[in-house]
């Protein structure tokens, strides 16, 4: 005997990667990221583009070193 347990990711599932973000263009994040300083700072807004080396959040772009993770506002 057996019990087979099935699981997704799930709707906060973060966003992390590139690929991430370009699944889900369109939608609102809250976006964790460093800024200049290197201090943690949190981000509210659509994604509007995602590029090699950027990803826009609302008119602003984040380099992609300095995000940490996102998630979509449900």
């Amino acid at each position: 005997r057996y019990t087979l347990e099935v699981s997704s990711p799930g709707l906060d599932r973060p966003l992390t990667t590139p690929a991430d973000f370009r699944r889900k263009m369109g939608e609102s994040v809250t976006l964790k990221f460093k800024d200049d300083e290197g201090k943690r700072k949190t981000a509210k807004g659509v994604i509007a583009k995602v590029k090699d080396d950027t990803v826009t959040i609302g008119t602003t772009d984040y380099e992609w070193d300095r995000v940490i993770e996102a998630k979509v506002i449900i």
